[in-house]
């Protein structure tokens, strides 16, 4: 399928999941709200049989043993504090490994919301979630310990539209699309969290350790982590086939896949990447990081690519970028480590190398780690989380070209604005502050040297520490953190 195929399937989805929500999903003026447990509902598959279209169910904390299937109507699910009725302590959704939890099948595209709700111990296609023909919004919700009959470990949808905010999707398992999973989807998210999700079938499958979507997809990315997921086969975070994909604020750091694409494997599909990290990321093969295959384009902007390595270690060892079939990567304002050899073009593949890349180390303050702990995998070395802020040091600072800003970014990983300095960093990460501006006035003057001295020649647990002044992360505060003060003396950002 070509890229104009995959567009044209996108927008017609999109059209229509739009008209259906105008038209036929409008909540009733007088929507009421159920309580569960209560005298009149005890479960809450009661709740889901006495409510109207645009209702709320609102469920008391405690764990549930229900497998839920959605009535035809629009509804509202989530979770009430016993006390004061705000959300706050869990709703669990408990499965015996016996089918989806969550079940949403229905004539027509309904609009389900659900709220502060952990969904655990489902296993079906969408091991914790089910949704065809939907309209899902998850805000707040956990996903976790669910299997996959095949496809979509914690979630399942197919041409539906799901959306989920501030969410977390871990330790689930499935043979493709361990996270989530999308047939003619589009899936947004947004501040969630993807992490140790695995497949588990192998070649040729077990295949998009944190999502994997398909034909006409779409996703769209922002302000996430994905981190710590593996794949039997391809696509350790992300499988993209025929689909488009975009990606922005987000770190991609630790995924490992078996063969290639140890961050993104994608086929016939647009992947674009706007101010992400790419970093830490393993595949035997080729594409470390992001493999793309068979007519696929990939854009890179105000990136970080770094530390993505072949493992097992061939001799010699692959680019961590890989490029075939008729594929095309552009890349500018982004840190690639080795350059344009990072990149390897095969079979009529071209690599566009625009203005405003560069080698050099990021200075992240503490990169993740692979230790030799056996992990879930059980087949590869145990990732150790790390912190992908950057040091004041770093020359990803005021480094990237504001213009290509994507305008849904407009802050970054921690929702800090997205442009601090004169210009925007690279990375997920916006640094707050210069160096040796330690009391964030703007300008580096005697306050921060002063601060700066009653540090001097610290290190970590000791009771003069601060990590501030640390500012190349070697874990001692010495005449090398000194230079780095000096060199910003009584500048403002303008000058950073």
């Amino acid at each position: 399928m070509s890229n104009n195929r995959v567009n044209e399937h996108t927008y017609i989805l999109l059209f229509l999941r739009m008209l259906a929500g105008l038209v036929s999903i409008a909540p009733p003026l007088s929507a009421k709200t159920y309580r569960v447990p209560s005298s009149y509902c005890a479960t809450i598959s009661q709740a889901l049989e006495l409510a109207l279209d645009g209702d709320t169910i609102a469920i008391l904390p405690g764990t549930y043993a229900e497998t839920l299937e959605f009535p035809d109507k629009n509804l509202t699910l989530c979770a009430l504090d016993e006390d004061d009725g705000q959300t706050a302590r869990p709703v669990v959704l408990q499965g015996d490994f016996n089918g989806s939890i969550v079940r949403i099948d229905t004539d027509r595209p309904v609009r389900i919301h659900l709220v502060d709700i952990t969904v655990t111990g489902g296993r079906g296609w969408g091991g914790a979630i089910y949704c065809r023909n939907g309209i899902l919004r998850l805000t707040r919700c956990i996903l976790r310990d669910n299997i996959g009959v095949s496809r979509g470990g914690a979630l399942a949808g197919e041409d539906s539209l799901v959306t989920l905010v501030d969410c977390q999707v871990y330790r689930n398992r499935a043979g493709v699309g361990a996270g989530l999973y999308g047939y003619h989807c589009q899936i947004t998210l947004a501040n969630s969290v993807l992490r140790d999700n695995v497949t588990t079938e192998p070649v040729p499958f077990g295949s998009g350790g944190a999502l994997a979507v398909e034909s006409g997809s779409a996703v769209f990315m922002e302000g996430g982590l994905l981190e710590a997921n593996h794949a039997a086969y391809t696509g350790g975070g992300i499988q993209a086939a025929d689909s488009q994909v975009t990606i922005l604020n987000t770190i991609l750091a630790g995924n490992h896949a078996a063969s290639h694409g140890g961050a993104v494997y994608a086929r016939r599909s647009i992947v674009a990447l706007t101010n992400c990290t790419v970093s830490d990321n393993q595949a035997p093969g080729r594409g470390s990081s992001i493999r793309a295959h068979q007519n696929t384009t990939v854009t890179l902007e105000n990136c970080i690519f770094w530390n993505n390595q072949a493992i097992p270690q061939p001799a010699p060892s692959p680019p961590p970028l890989a490029l075939d079939a008729s594929s095309t990567l552009s890349a500018a304002y982004s840190v690639m480590q080795n350059g344009p050899a990072a990149v390897c073009c095969e079979q009529d593949s071209r690599l566009v190398w625009q203005e405003g890349n560069r080698d050099l180390d990021p200075l992240f303050r503490r990169p993740g780690a692979w230790c030799k702990t056996a992990n879930v995998a059980g087949s590869r070395l145990a990732w150790q989380k790390g912190d992908y802020h950057l040091q004041p040091a770093s020359g990803c600072i005021d480094a990237g070209n504001s213009a290509l800003l994507h305008p849904a970014a407009a802050a970054d990983i921690d929702g800090d604005p997205r442009i601090l300095g004169h210009a925007v960093d690279l990375g997920a990460d916006e640094a707050a502050g210069a160096a040796g501006d330690l009391d964030q006035n703007d300008r580096v003057d005697l306050v921060d040297l002063l601060v700066f001295g009653l540090s001097w020649l610290s290190a970590p647990d000791e009771p003069d520490w601060n990590p501030l002044c640390d500012f190349n992360g070697d874990q001692i505060i010495n005449l090398r953190d000194w230079a780095v003060l000096a060199e910003y003396w009584r500048r403002r950002p303008a000058a950073f």
